[in-house]
């Protein structure tokens, strides 16, 4: 074999290198399987390289933080908006309800102006009541109280005198001066006749059946001329009575 065969011979192997290169570079990078001590790099790993300068991906991440913060603001401000928004139209509701009322609250005055001298007659009518009620209040049927007197009277007692006297609306009748005495709301006096003495305090226990009694004193018993079987007594008697007395509008709405 000759050198010339020889070369010749050689270059079909060296030829084949660069193909065989190829097909691992299409395939991918390969990975090293010989173990590296710290502080080497491993053989045939993928090279990755950072070209841009520190300072170019800080003011990147700077970027992107503003305008996050100015989504943020602007989602504020939206909802601020709305917020505000929604608060004008409830107010602007809540004033035409006002209004609206407000009309039919004139409405109502002016039916009521149109009827202004039937409510003065009531008005005036009702103080009539009142004053009529206050007057009539205190009143007692004299003549029918004295006709009960002289009903509960013992056999052979007379009256030889009757008056009575009841509170105002402005002044009091006078009070009973003894001690634990009831108030008084009318006084009747009365003057007793009776042939003994006894038979007066009997008439004056007997009146303890009246309307409104509270308490009845006898005065100064004085003798009669009589004869001598029968001398006679008489004496005043005040009966105090209570409002239980009056026959008045009132005393009939208390019972």
């Amino acid at each position: 074999m000759s050198a010339t065969e020889t070369t010749t011979g050689e270059l079909p192997a060296q030829a084949q290198a660069p193909s065989s290169r190829r097909r691992r570079r299409a395939d991918g990078p390969a990975t090293a399987s010989v173990p590296t001590t710290a502080g080497e790099l491993p053989l045939a790993a993928y090279p990755v390289a950072r070209l841009l300068p520190p300072e170019v991906v800080a003011s990147g991440r700077a970027r992107t933080t503003r305008a996050l913060m100015c989504y943020l603001v602007a989602l504020v401000l939206l909802l601020a908006v709305a917020a505000t928004y929604f608060a004008h139209a409830h107010a602007v509701h809540e004033q035409q309800q006002l209004t609206a009322i407000e009309g039919q609250t004139s409405s109502v005055l002016a039916q009521e102006a149109k009827f202004s001298s039937v409510r003065a007659a009531q008005n005036r009518l009702k103080l009539a009541r009142a004053a009529q009620a206050v007057g009539a209040g205190s009143a007692i049927d004299w003549d029918a109280y004295f006709a009960k007197v002289e009903a509960l009277l013992p056999a052979g007692t007379t009256v030889t005198d009757f008056s009575g006297q009841t509170s105002s609306p402005i002044a009091a009748v006078p009070q009973d001066s003894a001690p634990l005495a009831t108030g008084r709301a009318a006084i009747v006096t009365v003057t007793i006749s009776a042939p003994s003495a006894t038979a007066i305090a009997d008439a004056t226990d007997a009146f303890a059946g009246l309307p409104g009694y509270a308490r009845a004193e006898i005065g100064a018993m004085t003798q009669g001329t009589g004869g001598a079987a029968s001398p006679g007594w008489s004496a005043p008697v005040t009966i105090s009575l209570s409002e239980a007395a009056f026959s008045g509008p009132s005393a009939a709405t208390k019972k």
